[in-house]
């Protein structure tokens, strides 16, 4: 049944490519919301493709205050379609990273969207998106796929302004934490974990077990850690290695890095797993004591993946956002 539910779907899309609008010409055309905020003037995003024109959507779209860009095609098939809907992700996913994931922006097409988003206001600045889609074609396929996965979490994390409940909060970690993912697995792939030989593992187990014999008992931290020793780093650790990797940080800051990384790994496998109340004020207070911090350090992590500076590392991060969580 979803054979055929797929089947129909591309029959359907198919026919719509069809009966491509003359309007259009040779530009796919498709809706940008920029919620309360005038395009002044046309933008030519010319690394992309791509015109943001300021011209108004016409009342009956999904965005009553959106306007008409333009993405230039090769021809009018499906493949031309998907070429110019990975450009407008490129785009729209550098331009929340550059406005520092601060707002939702979201974009439509009846020609590739079934529903109806929305999205709110930003600021343009076609130099540095220029520079950032450089460096976006310059990553291995590999780092690139995983960071472009990261700037759509990032740019879908902000609420819409209208729905501004503090609930939303559990919903933006939750799309922070995928771009944090994403963009920690691209640097793992620039800077793998050492593996340990043999020897060294051999040698961690025979001064395990000898704890354990003294210890008497058997825990289940005991368990994880064999499991860690005999498989590999966990999720923490990959973590922590990860963001002390990009951030360059000391040694000094490695515990603070690690006692972080380990809060928002808890409170994720919180979340994973519906154990917690998403409405009980204290876990809301403990969602805003780490959203901010943990907004800003994926920001960073994103912007360091396409060579850029970032805010500072960790020691910036550490003493201006979040020291109660950290120390």
């Amino acid at each position: 049944m979803s054979y055929d539910y797929a089947v129909s779907e591309a029959q359907e899309r198919h026919e719509f490519l069809k009966n491509w609008p003359a309007a259009w010409g040779d530009a796919f055309q498709f809706v940008v919301s920029f919620d309360w905020v005038d395009v002044a003037k046309q933008i030519d995003c010319s690394q992309f493709g791509i015109v943001i024109t300021t011209t108004p959507w016409p009342e009956y779209s999904p965005f009553p205050d959106g306007v008409i860009a333009r993405a230039s095609v090769a021809g009018k098939t499906q493949a031309d379609v998907d070429d110019a809907v990975r450009r407008i992700n490129d785009l729209l996913g550098l331009l929340s990273l550059l406005n520092y994931g601060s707002r939702s922006l979201r974009w439509y097409c009846h020609l590739t969207h079934l529903g109806i988003t929305f999205g709110s206001d930003l600021s343009i600045r076609t130099q540095e998106l220029n520079d950032c889609a450089s460096a976006l074609r310059d990553l291995s396929e590999q780092e690139r796929r995983l960071v472009r996965r990261a700037l759509y979490w990032l740019r879908v994390a902000p609420h819409r302004q209208r729905e501004s409940h503090r609930t939303d909060l559990i919903r933006m970690f939750e799309m922070y934490w995928n771009a944090f993912e994403c963009v920690t697995n691209a640097g793992l792939l620039r800077t793998p974990i050492p593996k340990k030989d043999r020897r060294t593992i051999k040698r961690e187990l025979s001064t395990e077990f000898a704890r354990l014999v003294n210890q008497g008992r058997l825990t289940r931290e005991d368990v994880a850690r064999i499991k860690q020793i005999v498989g590999g780093p966990g999720q923490v650790r990959k973590l922590t290695f990860a963001v002390s990797a990009a951030l360059k940080a000391e040694d000094v800051h490695k515990a603070e890095i690690a006692k972080f990384v380990k809060q928002l790994c808890g409170f994720r496998n919180e979340l994973k797993h519906a154990d917690l109340d998403a409405e009980d004020n204290a876990t809301l207070m403990r969602a805003e004591n780490l959203i901010v911090p943990f907004r800003y350090l994926t920001l960073d992590l994103l912007l360091r993946a396409l060579g850029r500076r970032g805010f500072g590392g960790w020691e910036w991060l550490r003493i201006r956002l979040a020291p109660d969580s950290v120390l």
